[in-house]
């Protein structure tokens, strides 16, 4: 299951809009406030100057996909920078390899900081469910351009959102795709045992029914395919 890295870029970018259009009140010609802080001329909001954080893999074997999302986070911050000089929002990046083990100690350290009022992340969706109770008790909003596990939705976790879909929409659209447009008739599923893959891999082998004709499972990092 490869994962466009251009593809992450670009949901990372709305994400981070997602949070930043919040951060900051516009004023109007006539030089009134239009934010949110009652109406006062000249107010400005008290997000100014914070930080948005990341959470997720910049280094270790997904570290390229957690660096793609960074590049989209600071495109989008440079843009809101450049459009409200006076109200700039600044990026701080927490490395959790992708680690479920690690995100929990990082979530803790995130929530703690004052500065900041938002996250993107965590990337996948083992570290969401590890911390998705953190942020949440904290009143923390989060934004994953690519944690896809279904039953992240489950949690009740209501600070946590999502803009791509889950693995079951995924896989339905991936195993329609095979059979109905690509026109094929005998598909073989393999995985490579990660949370990801797994549940997309159900999801496709589920629709497929019939048209599938066997499963494998590979390991992260196998080089003998034979």
């Amino acid at each position: 299951m490869i994962r466009s890295s251009k593809r992450w870029q670009a949901l990372a970018v709305t994400a981070v809009a997602a949070l930043a259009l919040g951060a900051c009140g516009t004023t109007n010609d006539s030089g009134s406030d239009a934010s949110s802080d009652g109406g006062d001329s000249g107010g400005a909001s008290p997000l100014c100057g914070k930080s948005i954080a990341f959470l997720g893999a910049l280094t270790g074997d997904a570290g390229a996909l957690g660096q793609n999302m960074v590049g989209g986070i600071q495109l989008a911050l440079d843009e809101h920078n450049k459009d409200n000089p006076d109200c700039k929002v600044e990026l701080k990046q927490f490395d959790s390899q992708g680690s479920p083990d690690t995100a929990p100690g990082l979530a803790t350290q995130i929530v703690n900081d004052d500065d900041i009022f938002g996250l993107v992340g965590p990337g996948f969706s083992g570290e969401s469910l590890a911390t998705g109770k953190t942020f949440f008790e904290a009143g923390l909003p989060s934004i994953s351009p690519s944690a896809t596990n279904v039953t992240i939705t489950d949690q009740g976790w209501t600070t946590w959102h999502r803009v791509i879909g889950n693995d079951d929409a995924q896989g339905t659209a991936d195993a329609n795709y095979l059979t109905e447009k690509a026109g094929a008739t005998k598909v073989y599923v393999v995985d490579d045992g990660q949370d990801y893959s797994k549940g997309l891999a159900g999801k496709v082998s589920e629709v497929l029914g019939d048209a599938q004709v066997g499963s494998d499972q590979i390991s992260v990092g196998q080089t003998d395919m034979s």
